[in-house]
């Protein structure tokens, strides 16, 4: 009897074949019992015993299997792409995220320097404004005759 194996992923190794993700099939002696025992207790491959006849399922079948393993190669790559601009934009945020905390420090210090200069300016616009000392003020001077 006829050995039809599938494998799920292909190139999938066991009994030291590779099987593809097509139906395979080998000649009833190619494996010995345990060999087949071993095959069809694997859950990645699909394993026939018997010649068993194409039908028009089984073919619209592996013509979906093929379209969606090209839908997984195509979504892998836009994975891939995805992921390397993340990095991309990740950098960028990396780098913005220092010129906030430089532009942060920038404005400490020169809010440091505005109260240091309004402090400044209000402890010498205090000293103009002092009152005179006693005997230093304009002194009304009455004449009297």
């Amino acid at each position: 009897m006829p050995v039809t194996i599938t494998a799920k992923v292909s190139g999938f190794r066991r009994c030291g074949i590779a099987h593809p993700d097509t139906a395979t099939t080998y000649p009833d002696d190619r494996f010995t019992k345990v060999q087949l025992d071993e095959l069809r207790a694997e859950p990645m491959l699909v394993v026939s015993l018997g010649a068993e006849p194409v039908s028009g399922a089984d073919i619209a079948a592996e013509e979906q299997i093929a379209a969606l393993k090209a839908e997984v190669r195509s979504l892998n790559a836009a994975a891939e792409s995805l992921s390397h601009e993340n990095g991309s934009l990740t950098g960028m945020v990396e780098n913005l995220n220092r010129r906030i905390e430089h532009l942060t420090a920038e404005n400490e210090a020169f809010q440091a320097e505005l109260t240091a200069l309004r402090e400044q300016k209000n402890t010498l616009s205090g000293q103009e404004e002092a009152p005179p000392a006693p005997g230093d003020g304009d002194k009304k001077t009455s004449a009297k005759k």
